[in-house]
């Protein structure tokens, strides 16, 4: 497994897009919108296993009706503070969906659609009491390129690879650590050691993806970034997107 750290200054970035903006046009690639947060509701699904001990995970699912994603969509969801898998099902014609999944109260949820193979962006959730869903708060230094990243086809045991941008926008420096979610198993990356961004400094992160035998054509997990330093303490995830032929 090979990962690269590339560190540049926040001035060659920014010389960077002056020149792309000079050249050719860029064509928009393909957009799907996510579900909104207030078309979304989680409801037990069953009686919890445990009634009454805290950290006993619900089984819940999480509901959309009529009209919440586009007709036949894939919807994607996860517990970011669980170790399970990522869950996908089916949208019903109508756009109305059902996605089971396990979580507790403070639990995060992140949730995508995806059309034809184009994902949309996320739509974060933390689990509140009463299963109440509500938007947590966003990274206000960690700026990621892309913000999911979609490494494409590859064969079972092909290995390919795509990279991260990881930019420092505040005006402190930054101590960066970088950790998968335990359901990645199809993902790598060497990334082990936190390294340091200075303000507007960036880095970038290589991902590999190499799916193991299976019959699931989509793969997918998220990894996590976790910055720390004068005063502040935040996470970014980052969905990890590949697919089998």
């Amino acid at each position: 497994m090979t990962a690269h750290w590339n560190r540049r200054t926040g001035w060659m970035l920014a010389s960077f897009h002056l020149i792309a903006c000079a050249g050719t046009p860029v064509t928009e690639p393909p957009s799907v919108a996510p579900p909104e947060l207030p078309d979304v509701r989680a409801n037990e699904s069953v009686p919890a296993l445990s009634p009454g001990v805290a950290d006993a995970n619900i089984p819940i699912g999480l509901y959309g009706g009529p009209g919440a994603v586009k007709g036949d969509a894939l919807v994607w969801a996860i517990n970011l503070d669980a170790d399970a898998p990522a869950v996908v099902r089916l949208a019903d014609a109508d756009g109305s969906f059902n996605v089971p999944i396990q979580g507790n109260v403070g639990d995060r949820l992140r949730m995508h659609t995806l059309v034809d193979d184009v994902a949309s962006a996320p739509l974060d959730m933390t689990l509140g009491s009463e299963l109440a869903l509500a938007t947590p708060e966003n990274s206000e230094c960690l700026a990621m390129v892309p913000e999911s990243l979609d490494l494409g086809m590859a064969q079972v045991a092909e290995v390919v690879e795509a990279e991260l941008t990881i930019e420092n926008t505040c005006s402190d420096a930054v101590e960066v650590g970088v950790r998968l979610h335990s359901s990645a198993v199809d993902f790598d990356l060497d990334a082990a050691t936190p390294f340091s961004l200075a303000p507007g400094e960036y880095q970038t992160l290589s991902v590999e993806f190499s799916p193991s035998a299976g019959a699931a054509r989509l793969r997918s997990s998220v990894l996590f970034l976790n910055a720390t330093g004068a005063g502040m303490d935040e996470q970014v995830v980052v969905t990890l997107w590949g697919r089998v032929p």
